[in-house]
C-alpha cells in the first residue's frame, strides 16, 4: 500500500501554462507531491503543464480531469520550505 504524501487545504489562484495556452486555476488542496485543482487544463491525462509556485518553475503532468475539477503531480515533489511558505500564505488569506 502506498502512502500519500500529508494534504492541505488551500484556496489560491494559479497561473499555467498547459497544451491550452495560459490558464487560471484554483488550487484546492496542496501536498508536496502534487495538488487538486478546478479549472480545465488538460486534453487527455498526462497533459504537461508549467507554473511558478514561490519563485521556482515547477513542471507538472495533470494525472487526472473530470469536468472542471482535477489533480496533477509534480516532477520533483516541493521542497520543505516551499511548502511552509505556501501554507503560511494560505492560513493568512
Amino acid at each position: 500500500m502506498q502512502i500519500r504524501a500529508p494534504r492541505w487545504s488551500s484556496r489560491f489562484a494559479l497561473n499555467v501554462r498547459s497544451v491550452f495556452g495560459p490558464r487560471r486555476v484554483t488550487v484546492v488542496n496542496l501536498s508536496a507531491n502534487g495538488l487538486r485543482f478546478r479549472g480545465v487544463l488538460a486534453r487527455n491525462p498526462m497533459d504537461r503543464v508549467r507554473f511558478r509556485l514561490d519563485d521556482q518553475d515547477i513542471s507538472a503532468r495533470v494525472v487526472w480531469q473530470e469536468a472542471d475539477i482535477g489533480g496533477m503531480q509534480f516532477d520533483r515533489p516541493l521542497s520543505n520550505r516551499t511548502l511552509a511558505k505556501l501554507r503560511e500564505t494560505v492560513q493568512e488569506a
